[in-house]
This record gives C-alpha cells, sequence and structure tokens, in this order.
C-alpha cells in the first residue's frame, strides 16, 4: 500500500487541494442567503448542461445520419466523421479551457458557447446542399486519385462538424468554471463529476429521442430544428441568468469579508501530471475501441435497426453517467487517491476482459436473440442484454477519466482549464479509438481477442501509475519495495484472464453455423463480420451471424435477378449493380453482350470472399476487362458519377437493418433516374418475405412518383417466399416481345428453344403493372426526411415473428397478384399493348403456375386443377422452362477462358 502524503492532515480536502477560491464570513444570514444562492445555481446550472447534452447528441445522432446520406454507409467515411467531431471537441476543449479563468461569468460564457452552437449548426442545410451540387464535379477532379475522395469528405465533414463541436467542447470547461467554487482535488473532482454526469445522462436521454421519438413524430429536418431550439434555449436562459437579477442577488451574498484562516497543505500528488494526461488519452482510446467493438457483437444478435443501436447507444451512456457519479462518490471519501485509481484501472481491465464471457452466456452462445418476441417485449430483452453485458464495465470504464480530476488539484489553474485539458486529452485519444478500433483491432484479433487486448492496456496503465507513485521522492520506501510483488500480481491477473478468455475466443464465427453447416473461411472488418459457410455442396456468403447475402443453392434465382430485366430491354449496352453480394447476379449479366458492367458493393470483405470462393459461378466476374467493382455505398456511388447506364439493377437488402431504408426513399430514385439513358430503365429488387403490403405498397408508390411507369415482375415461382421486381421506366412504352428471344440467342450457352417457348419463359414473370392499377394509389412516399421503411419495418419484422402481422408471403402475395390483375387485366394494360393474345395467355399463365405451387405445398385439391389450367394456357412444350437462369445458363460458369 502506498501513503500518499497530506491525507492524514485536517485540511477541508486532501494534500493536493490549494485552498479556498472565495471564502467568506459573516453573519448567520449571510451564509443562509449564500448557501440558498450556490443550491440555485447548481440546480439551473446543471438542468441548463443536462438539456445541453440532449441536444448534443441529437445532433450527433442526426449528423452521422446526415453523412451516411452523404458519404455512403462505410466504415471509412462513419470513422471520418467521428474522428472530426472528436477533434473539434478536443480542440474546443483546449481552447476555452484555458480562457476560463479569465472569463468574468463563466455562465454567460456557456450561454453564448450554445448559442453559437445553434448558429453553426444552422449551416448544416446551407453545406448539405451545396455538397450535393458540387460532390459530382469535384469527384471527377480528384476523386480517381484514390485518396481524393477521402479529402474530400474530410473537407465536407470539417466544414459541417468541426464548428459546431469546436464550440461544444467549451461548455463543459465553462459550467464547471460556473459550478466549482475552489480549487482542490476532491471539491473538482466532486462537483466536476456530477457535471459530467448530468451532462452525459441528457446525452442517453438525447440518444433515445433521436432514436425513438423525434424523427418518428416531426421528421428528420424538424427533429434537427427542435435540437437547434433546445439548444438556443438553453443558451439564452444562461445568459439572462448571468445578467438578471439572480446574478445580482448572488454578488450581494457573495461580498468577500475577513477571510476565515483556513489550514492549507500545498503537496504534489504522487503521480506525476504528465501521466494523468497520458491516463485520460488512453482511456480515450481504449473506451472508443471497446464500444466500437460491443457495437459489433451486438449486431451478430440482433435485428440491427436503427433502433437497436439507439438502445445499446442508450445503454453505454447510462453506465458511463452511473460511473461518473461513482467516481464523485470516490472522490468525495478519504481514501487515498492513487489506491482508488489504481483500483479503478484494475477493475476497467477486469470487467473489461470478462465481458466476452458475459456476453456469450446471456445470448446463449451468440445467437440470435428474442427471435419470437414482439416489438415491446424485444426491446425490453435487448435493453436488458445491454445493461448485463456493458453495465459493469461500462461504469467502471465511464469512472476513470472523471476519476482524474481528483489527482488534479494540484494544478494553478481554473477549474475549467483543468477540465478544458482534461476534455482534451481524452477525446484526442477518442480520435485514435475511433479508428484503431474498426480498422486496426477488430481486423487483427476479432472481437473477442480485441476486447482483451484494449482490457490488458488498464493493468499497464496501472503498473506505470504503482511504478511512478512508489518512486517519487516523496514516496516511502516500503512502497518502493511493493512495486515488483504489485507488478508480478497485476501480470499475473493479466495471463490469467487471457487464459479464461482465450477458449471462447471463435465462439463469434461458431455463432455463424447452423446445423450441417461448416466454416469456410471468415474475416472481422471494420465494416462487419463476414463468413464464406459450406452447406453441402454449396457455398453462402453470410454477414453478422444472421444475414445470408445468397449463395449457390440459390443460384438461379440470384441469376434472373440479371436475367429478368436484360431480357426485357431493347438494348441494353451499361448495367449497374446496387449490390453484390457473391457475384452470382452481376455475373450472369456478362453472358449477354454488354460493353460496361459497374458493381457496387457495401463491404470490402465481401469482394474479397466472393473473389475467392466463388469464381467458378460468376463468368469471370472479377477479371473481364467489361467489368469495374467498387467497394463503396451504392447510393454514393451513384451520385457522385456522372456516368449513365441503360439498367440499373438494385439488389435484394434487408429494409429493416439500419441504413437500408434509404435505398428506398424518392431522393434516391430521383437520382438514380438521372444516371439512367433514354429508355432506361430502374430495378427494385423487394423481398416479399421481409415486407408487409404496407411497406411494399410505399415502395412501390415512392418508385411511381418519380418513374413515368412502374411495373411488377416475379422473381420466382416459389411456393411461399418470393422476390419482385419493381421495374421503373423513364418512358411509358410497351413491351417489346420479340426483344425476349432475340437477347436470349446471344447467350452461347443458350439451348435450343424457340420463340414461343422464349417468350412464354419470361411472360409468365410479369406480375401487372402498379402504376397503371392504381392500387398503391394512396400510399405515403418514403424520403429521406421521413424514411418510413427504416421506421416501419423493424416493428413488422418483430410482429410478424411474434404471429401478429404477416408479410408479403403465400395466400398474401396471391392476394397481391389477384388485386393487381383485378385492377387492370393483361387485356388492358398498355405496357402490354404489344402481345398477342397467345403471349396474354402466357402472363396469365405465370398467376395460374404460381397459385399452383402455393396449392400444391398446402396439399390442397385444387393443385390439380390449377395445373391443368396452366398446361392449357402454356405454349405446347413450355411448361418445364420457368426460370430464365436455369434454361439459358449452365451451373458451373466459370467465365471465359483466359491466356496467362
Amino acid at each position: 500500500m502506498i501513503p500518499e502524503r497530506g491525507d492524514a492532515h485536517t485540511q477541508p480536502d486532501d494534500g493536493s487541494d490549494t485552498g479556498p477560491r472565495t471564502r467568506a464570513t459573516g453573519s448567520d444570514a449571510d451564509v443562509s442567503g449564500h448557501d440558498g444562492g450556490r443550491r440555485r445555481r447548481i440546480v439551473i446550472g446543471l438542468a441548463l448542461f443536462f438539456f445541453s447534452g440532449a441536444a448534443a447528441l441529437v445532433y450527433q445522432v442526426l449528423w452521422v445520419r446526415e453523412l451516411r446520406l452523404l458519404f455512403g454507409s462505410t466504415a471509412e467515411s462513419a470513422a471520418i466523421a467521428i474522428a472530426i467531431f472528436f477533434a473539434g471537441i478536443a480542440a474546443g476543449g483546449s481552447f476555452w479551457g484555458r480562457r476560463m479563468g479569465r472569463s468574468p461569468d463563466p455562465l454567460r460564457t456557456f450561454g453564448r458557447l450554445e448559442i453559437g452552437v445553434a448558429i453553426a449548426a444552422l449551416g448544416h442545410f446551407a453545406v448539405v446542399g451545396v455538397y450535393h451540387r458540387l460532390y459530382p464535379t469535384l469527384y471527377a477532379w480528384f476523386g480517381e486519385l484514390g485518396w481524393g475522395d477521402t479529402v474530400l469528405k474530410a473537407a465536407v465533414a470539417v466544414t459541417l462538424l468541426f464548428p459546431a463541436a469546436f464550440l461544444m467542447g467549451g461548455t463543459l470547461p465553462a459550467m464547471g468554471e460556473h459550478l466549482i467554487e475552489r480549487r482542490g482535488g476532491r471539491t473538482l473532482a466532486a462537483t466536476g463529476t456530477t457535471v459530467y454526469a448530468v451532462n452525459t445522462l441528457g446525452s442517453a436521454t438525447g440518444a433515445l429521442a433521436a432514436g425513438f421519438v423525434l424523427p418518428q413524430v416531426l421528421g428528420y429536418r424538424w427533429a434537427y430544428l427542435a435540437a437547434i431550439g433546445t439548444d438556443l434555449a438553453v443558451g439564452v436562459i444562461a445568459v439572462v441568468s448571468a445578467a438578471g437579477a439572480w446574478r445580482q442577488a448572488r454578488e450581494t451574498t457573495d461580498q468577500p469579508t475577513t477571510p476565515a484562516p483556513v489550514a492549507v497543505v500545498t503537496v504534489r500528488a504522487l503521480v506525476p501530471t504528465w501521466l494523468i494526461w497520458v491516463i485520460a488519452a488512453a482511456s480515450g482510446v481504449t473506451t472508443l475501441s471497446i464500444e466500437i467493438i460491443w457495437t459489433r457483437l451486438f449486431s451478430q444478435v440482433l435485428q440491427n435497426s436503427a433502433y437497436t443501436y439507439s438502445v445499446v447507444l442508450t445503454t453505454f451512456l447510462l453506465a458511463l453517467s452511473v460511473g461518473a457519479l461513482v467516481a464523485g462518490r470516490l472522490a468525495r471519501s478519504t481514501l487515498a487517491p492513487t489506491r482508488v485509481l489504481l483500483g479503478l484501472l484494475v477493475a476497467a481491465g477486469v470487467a473489461t476482459a470478462l465481458s466476452p464471457l458475459v456476453f456469450h452466456r446471456v445470448t446463449a452462445g451468440v445467437t440470435y436473440v428474442g427471435d419470437d418476441l414482439a416489438w415491446g417485449p424485444y426491446l425490453a430483452l435487448v435493453s436488458g442484454i445491454a445493461l448485463v453485458a456493458m453495465g459493469v464495465p461500462a461504469v467502471v470504464l465511464g469512472a476513470v477519466l472523471p476519476y482524474l480530476l481528483r489527482m488534479l488539484g494540484h494544478l494553478h489553474h481554473s477549474p475549467g482549464g483543468v477540465i478544458g485539458r482534461l476534455v482534451a486529452a481524452n477525446t484526442t485519444g477518442a480520435i485514435v479509438g475511433s479508428l484503431a478500433g474498426g480498422f486496426v483491432v477488430l481486423p487483427l484479433f476479432g472481437p473477442w481477442r480485441g476486447l482483451l487486448v484494449l482490457a490488458a492496456a488498464y493493468p499497464v496503465l496501472a503498473i506505470l501509475t504503482w511504478a511512478t507513485a512508489a518512486t517519487a521522492p516523496q514516496s516511502p520506501a516500503p512502497a518502493r519495495r511493493s512495486l515488483r510483488f504489485a507488478s508480478g500480481s497485476v501480470l499475473a491477473l493479466v495471463v490469467g484472464l487471457a487464459a479464461v478468455t482465450a477458449p471462447v475466443d471463435n465462439l463469434v464465427d461458431a455463432g455463424v453455423l447452423r446445423e450441417g453447416e461448416v466454416m469456410i473461411e471468415s474475416r472481422h472488418g471494420p465494416q462487419a463480420n463476414v463468413a464464406v459457410i459450406g452447406i453441402d455442396d454449396d457455398l453462402a456468403i453470410r454477414v453478422n451471424t444472421t444475414y445470408t447475402l445468397g449463395g449457390t443453392r440459390g443460384l438461379n434465382t440470384e441469376r434472373d435477378q440479371a436475367l429478368v430485366p436484360l431480357l426485357i430491354h431493347p438494348n441494353p449496352r451499361s448495367v449497374f449493380f446496387l449490390g453484390m453480394g457473391t457475384g452470382l447476379t452481376a455475373g450472369a449479366s456478362l453472358s449477354l453482350p454488354l460493353e460496361r458492367v459497374v458493381v457496387c458493393e457495401l463491404i470490402d470483405d465481401v469482394v474479397a470472399l466472393s473473389r475467392a470462393h466463388f469464381g467458378n459461378f460468376t463468368n469471370g466476374l472479377f477479371d473481364d476487362p467489361r467489368v469495374t467493382i467498387i467497394s463503396e455505398d451504392g447510393r454514393n456511388c451513384l451520385a457522385r458519377s456522372r456516368d449513365r447506364h441503360d439498367v440499373i439493377i438494385s439488389d435484394l437488402f434487408v429494409p429493416w437493418e439500419a441504413g437500408t431504408g434509404y435505398l428506398y426513399t424518392q431522393e434516391h430514385y430521383e437520382m438514380s433516374a438521372t444516371r439512367l439513358e433514354p429508355g432506361g430503365v430502374y430495378v427494385q429488387w423487394i423481398p416479399l418475405y421481409q415486407v408487409s403490403d404496407q411497406e411494399l405498397g410505399i415502395i412501390a408508390r415512392t418508385m411511381d412518383e418519380v418513374f413515368d411507369e412502374v411495373v411488377a415482375w416475379r422473381g420466382d415461382l416459389f411456393p411461399s417466399r418470393s422476390a419482385l421486381a419493381l421495374v421503373g421506366h423513364l418512358d411509358a412504352t410497351p413491351l417489346d416481345p420479340d426483344v425476349v428471344p432475340r437477347a436470349a440467342r446471344t447467350i452461347p450457352t443458350a439451348p435450343v428453344r424457340s420463340d414461343e417457348q422464349l417468350t412464354s419463359m419470361l411472360l409468365r414473370l410479369y406480375a401487372g403493372n402498379i402504376t397503371r392499377s392504381g392500387v398503391f394509389a394512396d400510399r405515403q412516399i418514403n424520403t429521406d426526411t421521413r424514411p418510413l421503411i427504416e421506421q416501419l419495418t423493424p416493428r413488422t419484422h418483430r410482429e410478424v415473428r411474434a404471429g401478429r402481422e404477416s408479410f408479403v408471403v403465400a395466400e398474401q402475395r396471391e392476394r397481391f397478384y389477384a388485386d393487381l390483375a383485378e385492377a387492370l387485366p393483361p387485356e388492358d394494360d398498355p405496357h402490354l399493348a404489344g402481345l398477342e393474345p397467345w403471349q396474354l395467355d402466357a402472363v396469365r399463365s405465370g398467376r395460374i403456375y404460381s397459385q399452383y405451387r402455393l396449392a400444391d405445398f398446402r396439399d390442397s385439391p385444387e393443385a390439380r386443377d390449377l395445373f391443368t389450367e396452366f398446361e392449357q394456357l402454356a405454349p405446347a412444350r413450355a411448361t418445364r422452362d420457368l426460370s430464365p437462369a436455369r434454361t439459358l445458363l449452365p451451373r458451373a460458369l466459370a467465365g471465359p477462358a483466359r491466356t496467362p
């Protein structure tokens, strides 16, 4: 144990206190008035800072969302935004903190900073508008340089985030200067930790409001304006309070008289100041990295909607707030500060190292949780799991930084100056952590070992703290002799934790596998965990444990997602694929005589694993000179390019995942329409087994708002779970049935089929005319500011799992097809105006066959009659050609032979 000099003295705090800022004597009435004024000042100050924290998190959540729309949903873009935001906080903390000691009224300064934040936040609207107009031009100049796009994104993020973050960085030092009356470690920490805790609690409230309330009630634009209004109100109240009668009353009651004698012992802390700054910075690195890894772990077991991310973030912030309160309680105690700090560092390492075991236990082996729960119970379960898995570690992590204030009382700086420097050190470390967590720790170590590596940083800091304290000149000899024993004990603790934790290091990968599956390869990249799974003789790619991108088991279905739209276009030369997955869809397009194929895939590791394992099925996708593969967000990829395409094909996406809903908005479709050649089509594939009738109608109605005509094509003729293509045409021209056999015969592997067989094969997939039927004319429109798909689909998903709602499958799917046909029969459909009677019968036969498949699946006696009706409508020898890919392409499609 290390005795701390000054602890035994009877001065107001410990030996690191240097005395009072103001200490007055006078009558009891003066003292009472002073205490009452101080209490009012504290209550008002903390209330203002609570709402300041809430507004700040609303800004942060909405900024992240807006930058996702601007830059794309890539890990690089998110890291740039977070790093620049923290850079602003760090610079602001340092700059404003140094000036707090000279501020005549810190509360007024706080109010002006809040007003400045609101004004800076208003600039968001101007920056976003200018960026959207200039980005294609700027990208054409610099983007192809490789680093140019990153520089462009950073420049916009600096313009959008840095001014407001810089001002935000000054609010904690200003409020600390206002509320902390005396210098000294105990007083500085006791009040400073309370201020920090209240602000963090406000941040948790803001995160919850931004996730569950404000966007749903107000929409994102008005939610952002509400945050600006909150900041303005906080700023105005602070300025008025500083200048009004309350301030005058404070000045009256605080008139100094004869200072009472106070025993002051000025003793330097055992822990040197430079080490405090190192611990603050290291805490920022580790806490942000740990948060990133925890978020990744939760993405393996949750639905990954904006709501579940909000729950996890709110829980983390609440735990940090509790940690700050714990730090305050410890600061008020008579325990030696160095010993408390050592205990917190060791506890943080232990709690972090054990968190994978806890997570593994509460998620039943890293499996999807709450599979059959409705919306409310599911959110309750997610909250409980987040609290159990993160609660104790986050509380301890949250106590480390604010407790460092206890160690800084010896500094001859104003409280705001000390707090500002501490904020600057911590957020500088957070910049490193925001980059290291996703781009270094996860790829190198994976989540389990990554947490262990980060946990080990805390015992290392503890050893360093003990070493410097034990060798300090004022430290007694017994403490020096205990250094070897203490260091060995901490190292033994790290080794022991490694031994306990290491056996579960691969359990994240194990959670990916289901019965009968084997792991072929897995990667823990910045964007997601990606794995190639073996299922008998087939392969699949799975992302974050639960989402299967596709695989060779559904080979023909995936290829049809390219062939169906390409076979109905009169002359496709250039195709853009928004999403790649396994590459089976994009590879199928190369069977046609295209001139250019552009494929945009969000996740780098998906591209790498597809290249490594699916080459025999992708038709030379990764080597064909016609193909350009870009690892980037698909929406951003289209927006930044001036190229135009004949066909844009948007892949199947999980609609409730955070960020996916913006691929179904009016703004996205409007931008995409400008990237089409005259006569071009935009193809939106919809997983009917993941949307309700309401959500299908919203997407279709949104496309109908943009394109001249939207028609629907079946992606398959499965019994129950199907994909649907909504095809938006720039020009409402009738379908040319002669295009199909002409295009099919350009495929080298196509077998001999008559024109009648080839035409019937495709026409039976036609489902109806969305625009002319008007079946969704009364539905709402999905926009960037009112993202209904992102808001509705997570709820629907949970209600379906609980059996309360249904997706568009089985009978609901057939009802949708029937509604289309009844509202606009094939013979009245202008899109089919060029078809002959036998071709219209082929269209009708597709709906009959779909009904037959479902009836046969249900063992219904109607199945036989339906199949007989199908055979009567279908041309001779054309009843078996149900899939273009199955008919026209072989299973193995490695591409043309290439000379070395």
